[in-house]
């Protein structure tokens, strides 16, 4: 069994935030690379699934979804497993804020 759940969308975690455009693709990608290693820390047997879209653009940047799911069996507490992910890819979403309205 698996666990697939999507992230929020940025702007639903704070409105404000926007990333711009020149910086989707290392956004997305540093996001990929962080849901890898912390599976990877947090025990995750298994190669997670990390995605992410964009939904629209703005002049000032873009919305970007972004979708994480792994496959949970060994864990004791998955949900915790993927709380904690979930607050640190948000953190490094944040750490590529570019421009606020």
């Amino acid at each position: 069994m698996r666990i697939i759940v999507k992230l929020k969308q940025a702007t639903e975690l704070d409105p404000d935030f926007t990333v711009h455009s020149v910086r989707v693709l290392d956004l997305c990608r540093n996001v990929k690379e962080r849901v890898t290693r912390e599976c990877k820390e947090k025990g995750v047997q298994f190669p997670p699934f990390a995605a992410c879209r964009v939904t629209q653009t703005y002049d000032a940047g873009a919305c970007v979804y972004f979708y994480l799911g792994f496959n949970y069996r060994g864990l004791s507490d998955p949900m915790r497993v993927y709380e904690e992910i979930e607050v640190i890819l948000y953190r490094d979403v944040m750490l590529h804020k570019v421009c606020s309205t």
